[in-house]
């Protein structure tokens, strides 16, 4: 006969453990972004666990994911079907490579007239020059203007972004920065920022010439090195294209599968260092 004792076990085995939180998926922190792409406005999610940071469109694909265990980025190209493998030995290998590609260039031209040099230099630095329009970059300081803003239900404070140079300060845009505990999982989402960050000082510190670096820099990230967020961003027009502003227009937390933000096991892998020819 089943004792009253076993059926109380039973009971709580196969009923109740099951239910508890403990069994349930973690929590993932859900952030909508709206920047200006190509003159239209799109919305791309930023998707924050305890562990990862993924990036994912408009149309659900994933674009990018960042394992804060193992301090990688994986950026996926799904015409090519290959995720690239970015860390911190990957970007300095490729600014040596970046480097040494800008050298063996001021080398090929070194035999040349000097306006005709200096012509090339220009050329050479104006490829790259519409690209660093679209994204505010080498902030050196943040000036608290005292005014609080709130977007999305997230509380910020707005700052003027500022670049000084030999003859004076410039102001490249104003920015409403929150702390990181603001939202769920800001911390995580912070760490990544600053290995982001830490990639840009990377090449910044290689002589690279007027080369940016070629992966585009978030610019909720604008503030990693002060440990707060960036929830919204408007670019000096005079400086930048409006493809420079964002904005964080919701949060919400939720529970989702990791398993939803993986690597496709048909993807083939590379790493970033060996990436095709300049």
């Amino acid at each position: 006969m089943l004792s009253f004792a076993k059926l109380a076990r039973f009971l709580i085995l196969g009923f109740i453990l099951p239910a508890t939180p403990a069994m349930a998926e973690p929590p993932i922190t859900q952030l909508t972004i709206e920047q200006t792409v190509g003159g239209e406005r799109i919305k791309t999610r930023t998707m924050i666990g305890s562990a990862f940071v993924a990036s994912v469109s408009e149309n659900n694909q994933l674009n990018s994911l960042y394992d804060s265990d193992t301090k990688e980025l994986w950026l996926l190209d799904h015409d090519r079907q290959v995720a690239q493998l970015i860390s911190q030995t990957e970007v300095h290998l490729f600014a040596d490579r970046l480097a040494s590609e800008v050298a063996k260039f001021e080398a090929s031209i070194a035999c040349l007239p000097e306006e005709e040099r200096d012509l090339s230099m220009l050329r050479f630095g104006q490829l790259f020059a519409r690209a660093g329009k679209k994204a505010v970059s080498h902030v050196d300081d943040f000036v608290a203007q005292n005014i609080d803003g709130e977007f999305a239900g997230i509380k910020c404070q707005w700052h003027n972004l500022i670049a000084h140079h030999s003859d004076g300060d410039q102001l490249l845009g104003t920015a409403c920065l929150a702390n990181t505990e603001a939202f769920a999982h800001g911390p995580v989402l912070a760490a990544f920022f600053a290995e982001l960050a830490e990639f840009f000082d990377i090449v910044e510190q290689a002589d690279t010439g007027p080369i940016p670096f070629p992966v585009t820099g978030n610019p909720m990230a604008l503030a990693a090195h002060q440990g707060m967020l960036a929830i919204k961003v408007i670019p000096n027009l005079e400086l930048y294209s409006s493809e420079a502003s964002m904005e964080v227009v919701s949060v919400s937390t939720e529970a989702h599968s990791r398993s939803e933000y993986q690597i496709p096991d048909s993807y083939r892998r590379s790493r970033f260092s060996s990436a095709g020819a300049l």
